[in-house]
């Protein structure tokens, strides 16, 4: 037996756990769960306010599967009935995608920082690719000593990275709506840090033929930076380069690259350096929290 024609086996994945909301009172959902013989934890909703809130926000008609990551995201949804006879196969492959498979690797050594994966989908790191080409862009400025207590410098033996600043106000929403929910719920979970406010998106080229990099620092070492507390790097094209690697020389030699869309967010305070990109360009969405 199961649900819309589909067996409660097409929804088993060794690798997964499998949970059922039902609209309605308990006794609702037990009625359903004992005459599909659905073997599955199934919970009721009374009031239905948990599924009408899912549907509002994502247009969806039940019923529906979402695949949730170990870290509790959503992965993708699918209107149940869309899937017919590929419902194992959507599962499987949703699954795939987030699962954490068993590993032997032991941690030895690693920089005290907050990787997560996804906090962009694909789609906008493109999109922002996009909008670094067509858009004005400046050379990168670092604040160096007393001057930073008035103006940035440029120091191109010190930085070399042409910056395209995000003005546009609606561009700027976008950003927020887009990463707020999915970054700073860990943040707060992982550093009991519950930030105020952000610095002005930047999207920041590291070119090969230019030889672009960031020697050593710090990013809050300055007066004109002292305020900030974490910094966020969102790679937008991991594949596509050479070199470029971030380090934090302070805990090791260890090459930092997230996925594409992928974020990692650390202390301002830690000493880091970006390698010189060596083939291709590198893109990166940068700010800084305070």
């Amino acid at each position: 037996m199961g649900v819309s024609g589909v067996v409660a086996e097409s929804f088993s994945h060794s690798q997964a756990d499998i949970t059922t909301l039902v609209p309605g009172e308990q006794e609702t959902a037990r009625l359903q769960k004992s005459t599909a013989e659905w073997p599955y934890l199934t919970i009721s909703d009374p009031g239905r306010e948990i599924t009408s809130g899912y549907e509002s926000i994502f247009g969806f008609r039940a019923p529906a599967i979402f695949v949730l990551c170990p870290n509790q995201r959503i992965v993708d949804i699918a209107e149940l009935d869309t899937l017919g006879d590929e419902v194992s196969t959507w599962i499987n492959e949703k699954i795939t995608r987030c699962v954490f498979n068993a590993s032997t690797t032991r941690i030895t050594n690693i920089a005290p920082v907050l990787m997560v994966p996804r906090a962009l989908d694909a789609e906008d790191c493109d999109w922002l690719v996009g909008l670094w080409h067509k858009g004005h862009k400046v050379q990168g400025q670092v604040a160096l000593g007393e001057h930073a207590k008035s103006r940035d410098s440029i120091n191109l033996s010190f930085k070399k990275r042409e910056d395209f600043i995000l003005e546009n106000e609606t561009i700027k929403q976008k950003l927020i709506d887009r990463l707020i929910p999915r970054i700073l719920p860990e943040i707060e979970k992982v550093h009991h840090f519950a930030p105020s406010n952000l610095e002005s998106f930047r999207i920041g080229c590291y070119k090969a033929e230019s030889g672009g990099f960031f020697k050593v620092h710090r990013d809050n070492a300055n007066p004109s930076v002292k305020d900030r507390k974490f910094a966020i790097t969102i790679n937008l094209n991991p594949n596509e380069y050479e070199g470029g690697d971030l380090v934090f020389p302070e805990y090791g030699q260890e090459l930092y690259r997230p996925d594409k869309g992928g974020a990692i967010i650390f202390s301002c305070s830690l000493l880091h350096e970006v390698f010189p990109v060596t083939k291709g360009n590198r893109f990166a969405l940068l700010t800084f929290l305070f």
